[in-house]
C-alpha cells in the first residue's frame, strides 16, 4: 500500500525494511536472551560480552540509520519534491 509513497523502486524499498526490520528484531532477540540469562551487566565492558559484539552493534547502527534514510529519501523524492 505504501510502496506508491516512495520515488524508489519495490525492491530498493523492501531491501532497506527488510533490513531495519531484520536487525531490529535480531537486537530485540539478543536483548531478551541477555535478560532471561540473567548477563545484563554491562555488555561492552572488556572481556564481558560475546564475541563480535561491537562489530554487531555498528553494523545495527548503520543498517538502521541508511535503512531508514534510503526509505524517507523515497517519500520526500516522491511526495514532497
Amino acid at each position: 500500500m505504501f510502496v506508491e509513497l516512495s520515488g524508489w523502486s519495490t525492491a530498493v524499498n523492501l531491501i532497506a525494511a527488510f533490513a531495519v526490520i531484520a536487525f531490529f528484531v535480531s537486537a530485540i532477540l539478543a536483548y531478551a536472551y541477555h535478560g532471561l540469562s540473567r548477563d545484563t551487566d554491562n555488555q561492552f565492558r572488556e572481556g564481558q560480552g560475546p564475541p563480535g559484539l561491537h562489530p554487531y552493534m555498528w553494523a545495527l547502527i548503520v543498517v538502521e540509520i541508511a535503512g531508514f534514510s534510503v526509505l524517507l529519501a523515497g517519500f520526500v523524492s516522491e511526495q514532497i519534491l
